[in-house]
């Protein structure tokens, strides 16, 4: 695992040159690749967010598919402590370009209002991994997003409002 450069390769991502940026540097050109002979290899990260109530969460990452090397599935998790909120295969896609790819924990899924309550405060922790072996995954543009529910949002809008009505009288 580590990183790639793309624009060093041209046979590799064609339609992705000339790429702007530092090579040598994340602020550029380059991606993270892994793959190894095992199964199930990847990485994560521990995020300082935590997980909250009437919040729905996606996880998006932009996926290459190289043109010249064996591609296998990356599988996408977002987790809440060790418990896993959502997960994603996805398979390669378009050889030689990168593509957006994302899985959601929706909390108005019934079952999760009251399942999850006990993960509150539990840090997030996003997850990458290899399905398959002998192949490499590419990714880049990791974006992670929290979305209160419209009714939540709602609600303290509202409370909100409530406040300033009674500090005027």
């Amino acid at each position: 695992f580590g990183y790639y450069n793309p624009a060093t390769h041209s046979d590799v991502y064609p339609e992705l040159l000339p790429l702007p940026g530092t090579t040598g540097t994340m602020d550029g050109p380059n991606v993270f690749y892994f793959g190894t002979l095992t199964n199930g290899q990847g990485i994560e990260q521990t995020l300082t967010e935590q997980f909250a109530l009437n919040t729905d969460y996606v996880l998006t990452v932009a996926r290459g598919t190289r043109n010249s090397i064996h591609n296998t599935t990356l599988r996408m998790q977002l987790l809440a402590g060790t418990s896993v909120l959502a997960t994603r295969d996805v398979t390669p896609g378009t050889p030689g370009a990168f593509e957006d790819y994302s899985t959601s924990y929706l909390f108005a899924d019934g079952a999760n209002n009251t399942v999850n309550a006990g993960l509150v405060g539990a840090a997030l922790t996003i997850r990458f991994l290899e399905v398959g072996s002998d192949a490499e995954v590419d990714i880049d543009n990791i974006r992670l997003s929290a979305v209160p529910e419209p009714t939540t949002s709602l609600l303290l809008a509202l409370g909100a409002v409530c406040a300033l009505r009674r500090r005027r009288n």
